[in-house]
């Protein structure tokens, strides 16, 4: 017996894939309603410039496995040490390749009465620096505490000098580098530590190309056109790998269409299919070759009159990126950033499905169907010849209540709606819940019912009540007022 496939069920009619499609876009519109527009990368998650990784040890961008980044765990080195008189007069040890070591103007120290006088003899120590010492109020015999001025030592200020052009210097130019990818390395641990223990929503990282930076209507705006959403994960050794995730990039127009830039939600909707049809063709994304700048000439030259694409060439020629200005600069560059998990890629899923279901050749699962379908006008008795309602069997119950003739909301909006009357007043309703229901819930199930009524408002509390009590998996019904509203919604 050959196997039940969807291909071999009734296929979908083009009505039902238009309400199909039509309450899929009402979804991926709420979606979209519900997101906050993000006007710069910077969200306290951390933004990682193409910049910050030049030069730094331990990275390799573009690999061969088709990771776009791999960074080492390093660890960190200490400088030479100086002769001892010359450490001695530091301020403090040097650790910080970014701190120049610097020596205090005086020191005191213990020494023997006969360093202390030949240390006068050589003239690096004045009579007047010498302090005897007193233990338990007994002067320590053959030991005194002299001061040693900086200006009296001039061989060790030329030791000094010497130790700070060579050794510290050479040392500092290696670990500065290093020190810099550490401090790169321990953020991007932080990150992934949050992505994959938070217990509540985990934040994302993505990068993005093509960054466009301006201040204009009161607002700084600094994002990326094109992002790829990202997976980062640790491998042996401690290296942290980046990798593009296996959902498409993304043309993002938002924050200039949040700016209310005319002609932008259009230009969007360009930009995203030129984008999917190169996608489509040999090319395959990454932030490493050129392919994508004509997507940010036409990006630049139809948002702003004055805007500038900077070109990989122009950087690479010694081409600043800049901050904000009052002139879009959108620059072929790059940059890696962590912000709150957002509804893109659902909205993208959202947009493949309606792509799909719009294929007549693509089947459609009875179950999606199903939520387009009508309801049953009457449920069917199920009822035996002596009595036995299945229905009262299985706990549910069945409730019946009558419309008010004289505050009847339902019949109100139904003559503000249609002129052609609706439903009967005088008949009465019968609604299946599990739990008890009041006679406003029944008349929301009414209005729902009622085709010549698009938009029904409830309640917060009465549609939490009226979900508790069943109305929720009438998913059947409630799908027809979500399309009606959706129609509205684009006229």
């Amino acid at each position: 017996m050959p196997h039940d496939t969807f291909a071999h069920r009734e296929a979908a009619t083009p009505e039902e894939r238009e309400r199909i499609s039509d309450l899929l876009g009402f979804a991926g519109e709420l979606l979209n309603a519900r997101a906050q527009v993000q006007m710069v990368m910077q969200s306290g998650l951390g933004v990682f410039h193409e910049k910050d990784f030049a030069d730094l040890p331990g990275i390799e961008l573009n690999c061969d496995d088709g990771a776009w980044l791999r960074l080492k765990r390093l660890s960190q080195t200490r400088p030479p040490e100086a002769a001892d008189h010359v450490s001695g007069f530091f301020d403090q040890k040097p650790t910080d390749p970014n701190k120049t070591p610097s020596i205090k103007p005086a020191i005191s120290v213990e020494v023997t009465i006969e360093e202390a006088s030949d240390l006068i003899e050589m003239e690096l120590l004045m009579p007047d620096d010498v302090r005897v010492i007193v233990e338990n109020e007994v002067e320590i015999e053959n030991r005194v505490k002299v001061i040693l001025h900086a200006s009296n030592c001039s061989e060790m200020r030329r030791d000094f000098v010497t130790y700070l052009k060579g050794p510290w210097s050479d040392w500092a130019h290696h670990e500065k580098p290093t020190r810099r990818a550490i401090s790169v390395y321990k953020d991007l641990f932080n990150i992934h530590s949050v992505i994959h223990t938070s217990e509540g929503t985990p934040p994302e990282l993505v990068w993005g190309t093509g960054i466009g930076r301006w201040k204009t209507r009161g607002a700084n705006v600094d994002m990326p056109i094109i992002e790829q959403g990202l997976d980062i994960e640790l491998e042996d050794e401690g290296v942290i790998a980046i990798r593009p995730r296996s959902t498409p990039p993304s043309l993002s127009l938002k924050p200039y269409i949040q700016l209310g830039i005319d002609g932008v939600s259009k230009l969007q909707r360009e930009l995203q299919d030129n984008l999917d049809m190169l996608l489509r063709g040999d090319a395959e994304f990454t932030p490493f070759t050129s392919v994508w700048e004509p997507l940010l000439d036409t990006a630049a030259s139809n948002i702003a009159s004055d805007a500038v694409h900077i070109t990989r060439e122009a950087l690479d020629d010694g081409e600043k990126v800049e901050s904000a200005i009052d002139q879009l600069r959108i620059t072929s560059s790059w940059a890696i950033f962590g912000r709150p998990r957002s509804n893109e890629y659902r909205i993208q899923d959202i947009q493949k499905l309606r792509t799909a279901v719009a294929d007549e050749g693509s089947p459609v699962p009875p179950p999606i169907r199903g939520f387009t379908e009508g309801a049953q006008e009457e449920a069917p008795s199920e009822t035996s010849e002596f009595g036995v309602d299945q229905a009262v069997l299985t706990g549910v119950a069945v409730n019946t209540w009558e419309p008010s003739a004289i505050s009847d909301v339902g019949t109100s909006l139904r003559e503000a709606g249609s002129s052609s009357g609706g439903a009967n007043k005088s008949s009465s309703r019968v609604h299946f819940f599990p739990l008890p229901f009041n006679e406003e819930q029944g008349k929301i199930s009414d209005m729902i019912d009622d085709r010549s009524i698009d938009v029904v408002c409830v309640s917060g509390r009465e549609c939490h009540e009226l979900c508790v009590s069943g109305l929720a998996h009438a998913g059947f019904r409630y799908s027809h007022a979500l399309k009606r509203s959706s129609n509205i919604m684009a006229k």
